[in-house]
């Protein structure tokens, strides 16, 4: 998910208003004071108290005093002979050279305020969104952390059958964040979950249990996958040592002599073996979990939703939005700082900050309307079809009728 920073947002919108002067320093200075020898190069550098009253910001993020705000001095707190600039109370630490500093002449406050409102704003029509996307419901599958996402030391849901080595794998992956990798340094080794306790053996007796998972091994005969039914086990073919994913699938009825129904992910002795992607199941599932198409046993559910945008309070927090919709909530920022500005303004500023409202909403009404800022319409209501949210005390579910 692309992300933009309220920092980035906020160089934006300094943009459109001509207020951004962003310099490095070149000399030593102090907790009250930094010299900076570009700062001349700017219309306001010339001049004695040319930069008072204006915000500084220092922007290195290394420097211990990162993110804090100083109003420069009034009376003499630019000094164009030696680019020294004084301001009103101290940073936290000396701002020695090479540190980065923005001066603003509007309230680095009234922009902050103005980007917070304008990412509210950018939601209130649907324009912009935070995207949801959960994709953990595989249609009848009845095992959990199937595709090995839940990892705290070991795998949540999952026993291990000798001693293996299991580890979360990122980097050899079919779906997900995840996969599951073990290593077998002795004997027979073997990831194991059993589905008795959250179905009766009685409720099963004489019908088919399917397994299927993507298994991912280098060397021949490394890895497979089984269904133990306590009495007996039925296991898939061997993975190739394709060096490639392969999805492995096993099918077996249930008798009555059943005692159990146990997914099995073996890996033989002196082998490396990742797992990933897998199923089980036994009879058809209805009701799910609704987390935090078509209907075929083994189908993974791409649920997509409509989150709250995320409103940063520091420079460095970030709202879920890339390149354009950043420009769009930097618009709207860009006529909020108009908006507060002519409240506190009068005569001719105020005028000049009514026509930037004026002239910033029409931009923001092009960008609206445009094929690149709005994102897009999510095409799944909550009842279509067989499809239907339900709840209960235990939380909101998915049920499909079928």
């Amino acid at each position: 998910m692309a992300t933009t920073t309220r920092s980035a947002i906020r160089t934006r919108v300094a943009e459109n208003l001509g207020d951004l002067i962003s310099v490095t320093t070149s000399g030593s200075g102090s907790t009250t004071t930094f010299v900076a020898t570009t700062l001349k190069n700017f219309a306001p550098g010339t001049d004695c108290d040319g930069y008072s009253n204006f915000d500084a910001l220092i922007t290195k993020s290394t420097h211990d005093a990162y993110g804090e705000i100083r109003r420069v001095k009034l009376d003499c707190g630019y000094a164009a002979s030696t680019t020294t600039v004084t301001v009103e109370s101290a940073y936290s630490a000396a701002i020695n050279a090479c540190t980065c500093v923005e001066l603003y002449r509007r309230p680095v406050d009234v922009y902050n305020q103005a980007i917070t409102q304008a990412i509210r704003e950018s939601q209130w029509d649907g324009t912009l969104y935070k995207a949801l996307r959960d994709e953990t419901i595989v249609i009848d599958n009845r095992l959990s952390n199937s595709d090995f996402e839940t990892f705290s030391s070991t795998f949540t849901g999952w026993t291990y059958c000798g001693s293996p080595t299991v580890t979360k794998e990122t980097s050899i992956v079919m779906h997900g964040c995840s996969s599951a990798k073990v290593v077998n340094t002795g004997g027979t080794d073997k990831l194991l979950q059993c589905i008795g306790t959250t179905l009766p053996m009685s409720e099963i007796t004489d019908k088919s249990a399917q397994s299927k998972f993507w298994v991912y091994a280098t060397c021949a005969c490394s890895a497979r996958i089984g269904i133990d039914l306590g009495t007996s086990t039925t296991y898939s073919n061997y993975h190739s040592g394709s060096n490639q994913w392969e999805l492995l699938d096993v099918d077996v009825t249930l008798g009555s002599c059943a005692t159990k129904v146990q997914q099995v992910l073996e890996v033989a002795a002196s082998k490396t073996a990742y797992f990933d992607a897998g199923w089980l199941k036994v009879g058809r599932i209805c009701q799910y979990d609704l987390p935090s198409c078509f209907f075929k046993s083994g189908t993974r559910l791409r649920i997509e939703g409509r989150g709250q945008l995320s409103t940063p309070t520091t420079d460095a927090g970030t709202v879920e939005v890339g390149s354009p919709q950043a420009c769009y909530i930097a618009t709207l920022a860009t006529r909020n700082v108009a908006r507060i500005m002519m409240h506190e303004g009068a005569g001719m500023q105020r005028d000049e900050n009514f026509q930037d409202i004026n002239y910033w909403n029409a931009e923001a009404q092009k960008a609206r309307v445009s094929r690149d800022i709005p994102m897009r319409k999510l095409g799944v209501s909550r009842y279509y079809g067989s499809v239907r949210i339900e709840e209960d005390a235990c939380g909101k579910k998915i049920v499909i009728t079928r």
